[in-house]
């Protein structure tokens, strides 16, 4: 009937009225955050939005698409932990919607990194795909608190990762106060990793500064990797000062096997004010499946010192096939704080473990022996952590006389 055509035709005048409507807010607000206004707001906003955990000021450039801002400043509860500034950034913002971050172009004048933020304690939850295409910071720059000497790097390249099993880097980092190179060219794709990553700086450099070393000398690493996915080779050399340490072999990511022998030696050093040793050495090689490998392994570590504990020295094995692995260990004069710091250290410390990577659970079992006290535990370490154990002191003689007590016999505790 008319009565209906007319009646259809004024819901239809209506719609395209509305959408008209939409089209021409989105339009009109385009327009407006482009303006002086519309960026002091939309920069107003970014601090309200973010608890003030981000402040934006000279906001300046096409919003959303290509923006522009003096200086971007960010924050947690301890204050400013990030300054950039003259920021240029050319990205497409609603690959965000696709958990992506989608960058032609990300540059910065000046980037401080005044100290490491503080654990909000919140889960981000999925990492989003990231493609940045050209990536340049002209200064970064590290204080004494992030890296324990000021550092500054010009900083150059471009970076993809979609997962742990799919990436790309090239990127190169040069000091402009100090000598000192930073290069990464590698990616892995398709389950070849490919490519070379190389560190050299002089003493007292940024990787040792990040690492809160001490002034250990020189640092040089190279890593490479190259060959078919099926047998492919890679190869790490590390010197740290004295220190030297190196890996070879194969690896196949798509199986998820490898091949690999490494070893490392060190002399008498101090590498942090809170761990150092007389001499170090491991040697090893792992081979098989990633989940259930089978390894040998030494270590023999001589007058060590981590944090208040002293040990005369530390022996052990690892051994074991299929993801079975066995634990053979010895620590001999252990000294720790307190009152008789050798109550320990006059017989050696025997140390047997057993894990089996090979089982869903992961089952594990240890046990610490020494003739004033003895540990046993055992548990799984797989999808579902459980863990149980006992302590046994055959004699409390030995500790009753460090508080000044006349008492003796055994005790024994277990806890789960």
């Amino acid at each position: 009937t008319w009565s209906g055509v007319l009646m259809s035709r004024s819901w239809t005048n209506i719609l395209l009225i509305l959408a008209g409507g939409v089209v021409g807010l989105i339009i009109a607000l385009a327009v407006f955050v482009n303006t002086g206004l519309g960026q002091r707001t939309v920069a107003s906003l970014a601090g309200t939005l973010s608890g003030d955990r981000v402040t934006i000021t000279g906001l300046s450039g096409g919003i959303p698409y290509s923006p522009r801002a003096q200086r971007v400043e960010l924050r947690d509860d301890n204050g400013v932990w990030l300054v950039v500034e003259n920021v240029v950034l050319d990205w497409s913002p609603f690959a965000l919607l696709w958990n992506r971050v989608d960058v032609a172009r990300a540059e910065a004048e000046r980037v401080a990194v005044v100290r490491i933020p503080a654990d909000d304690g919140e889960d981000s939850g999925t990492n989003p795909a990231v493609d940045i295409r050209v990536l340049r910071i002209a200064r970064l720059e590290t204080t004494a608190e992030v890296s324990k000497a000021p550092a500054t790097v010009a900083m150059e390249g471009s970076v993809r990762y979609a997962s742990l099993e799919e990436w790309a880097a090239d990127l190169s980092a040069n000091r402009l106060d100090a000598e000192g190179l930073y290069r990464v060219r590698a990616s892995r794709e398709n389950g070849l990793l490919s490519g070379a990553a190389d560190i050299q700086e002089p003493p007292a450099g940024l990787v040792a500064g990040l690492l809160g070393l001490n002034d250990i000398g020189a640092i040089e690493a190279h890593l490479t990797g190259s060959g078919p996915r099926d047998a492919n080779a890679v190869r790490l050399t590390l010197t740290a000062g004295p220190l030297q340490a190196s890996g070879e072999g194969t690896i196949n990511l798509v199986a998820r096997t490898a091949e690999i022998n490494f070893s490392a030696t060190a002399p008498e050093m101090e590498l942090r004010p809170d761990l150092a040793w007389q001499s170090l050495s491991v040697q090893g090689r792992l081979s098989g499946s990633f989940d259930a490998p089978d390894i040998d392994t030494s270590l023999d570590v001589r007058t060590l010192r981590a944090h208040d504990i002293n040990v005369d020295g530390v022996t052990a094995t690892i051994t074991g096939q299929t993801g079975d692995l066995m634990v053979d260990g010895s620590i001999t004069g252990l000294r720790v704080p307190g009152s008789d710091p050798d109550v320990f250290a006059r017989d050696p410390i025997a140390v047997r473990g057993r894990v089996d990577l090979d089982m869903a659970p992961r089952p594990f079992s240890i046990s610490l022996s020494h003739p004033l006290l003895g540990i046993e535990a055992q548990g799984t370490a797989g999808d579902t952590e459980h863990a149980e154990a006992t302590i046994t002191v055959p004699r409390l003689a030995p500790f009753a006389e460090r508080g000044g007590v006349d008492l003796d016999g055994r005790a024994a505790l277990s806890a789960t």
